[in-house]
């Protein structure tokens, strides 16, 4: 009976051992796609900044020019 007791402790802490490693590596995994997903946010803010930038000058001349137009019109 002890015999069998220890043995089902020893399958039991092999088996939580194994889990705990799994965690572990899912874990990791986890942590380097937050990494990965945070320079992703980083570069996708900076492409709208610059975007955004970009895009001002052009509607600004459409909207003086629309501006004329009205005017003249």
């Amino acid at each position: 009976m002890n015999c069998e007791l220890e043995t089902r402790v020893e399958q039991r802490t092999t088996e939580l051992n194994n889990a705990i490693y799994q965690l572990r590596q899912e874990v990791e995994q986890r942590q380097q796609a937050e990494v990965t997903l945070k320079q992703s946010n980083r570069k996708l803010k900076q492409f709208v900044h610059v975007a955004s930038h970009d895009l001002q000058e052009p509607l600004r001349v459409i909207n003086s020019d629309a501006e004329l137009l009205a005017l003249g019109g």
